[in-house]
This record gives C-alpha cells, sequence and structure tokens, in this order.
C-alpha cells in the first residue's frame, strides 16, 4: 500500500513496483504520501525520472571461470565453484535465484583442524571426538589420499569449575 508511505524507506518496503520521488516541490507538505507510487504515475504527475528511487534487484557475475575437469594436475589452479565472485542488489521484498555449480576435483588436498574447548564441562565431547576421530580419517581417506587432521584446544577459564587446580592434576 503506497498511499501511506511517508519516507523513502516505508516506500520502498510497501512493494515492488513502489517508487520514490525526491523532486523539490513534487508535493506540499500534506500530500508528502504522494511521493510514493508506481514509477509511471510519479513520471506522469511530472517527477523527473533522475529524482525517483526505484531500485532494481540484479546480480552481477564478476568472475566465473569454467569448473576444472576433475582431476588434479600438481601445481595447477583447480576452479571447483563457479561463479567464484558475484554481487547482488536486492529491492526490498525481491528475490534472486542464482545458479550455482559445484564440481569436486578427485583427490584434492584437505586439512582439518578441530579447536576445542577442554574445559571440565567439555568432557563429554572430547570423548565423542576420540571416537569419532578414527572413523573420520577412514571416511576422508576414501575421498583423498591427502588428507592431512590436526588438533588443538584452550581452555575458556583455567579456574575452578572449569579446570582442576590440584598439583598433581596439572602436570
Amino acid at each position: 500500500d503506497s498511499g501511506s508511505a511517508m519516507n523513502c524507506e516505508d516506500c520502498l518496503l510497501s512493494g515492488p513496483g513502489c517508487g520514490w520521488c525526491f523532486q523539490e516541490n513534487f508535493t506540499d507538505s500534506s500530500d508528502i504520501h504522494k511521493r510514493c507510487d508506481t514509477l509511471e504515475k510519479l513520471i506522469s504527475e511530472g517527477c523527473q525520472l533522475n529524482l525517483i528511487e526505484f531500485p532494481i534487484s540484479k546480480v552481477e557475475i564478476h568472475e566465473n571461470k569454467n569448473l576444472s575437469d576433475g582431476s588434479q594436475i600438481n601445481g595447477s589452479e583447480v576452479t571447483q565453484i563457479s561463479p567464484q565472485k558475484i554481487t547482488v542488489f536486492l529491492r526490498p521484498g525481491n528475490e534472486e535465484t542464482i545458479q550455482i555449480n559445484v564440481r569436486q576435483t578427485e583427490d584434492y588436498p584437505v586439512d582439518l583442524y578441530y579447536l576445542m574447548d577442554l574445559s571440565a564441562s567439555m568432557d563429554d565431547d572430547l570423548k565423542t571426538i576420540k571416537e569419532l576421530g578414527s572413523t573420520l580419517s577412514k571416511e576422508m581417506s576414501k575421498l583423498t589420499s591427502n588428507f592431512q587432521m590436526g588438533f588443538g584446544y584452550f581452555v575458556e577459564k583455567p579456574v575452578l569449575p572449569f579446570i582442576n587446580t590440584l598439583r598433581e592434576d596439572l602436570k
């Protein structure tokens, strides 16, 4: 409903066909809601086109290399997703569909680093990670022969009750 919009933002949010006229003296102060209307109506009422805010949704593709063929040659640049760089301009309330293509390269190197909080409250999670570590490694070996896994930890608050502070346990 463009008839109740009192500012540009409300106007553009009121519907995909609404525009806002910024032209001075287009309306008197009591008719400010008339600044919000369809593009055609604003122009026919005398608003200059360059003074109408009427955003148009669009997708700009800046980089779109072809996908690699699936095998990797040492040192070659591999493209697994296309497009690589895009900019999306969306008018409020509009949507755009973007076609994205993905092709996994065979035997592509994978490095997985797991960072975990080792506070006492996370003991059950640590046990789960230990159990899953070898399973994950076996599953990843089905996808690539070049898989490395690392594990790091931190303690958010090295004080009771988050860690055991007994001297013999701190070693």
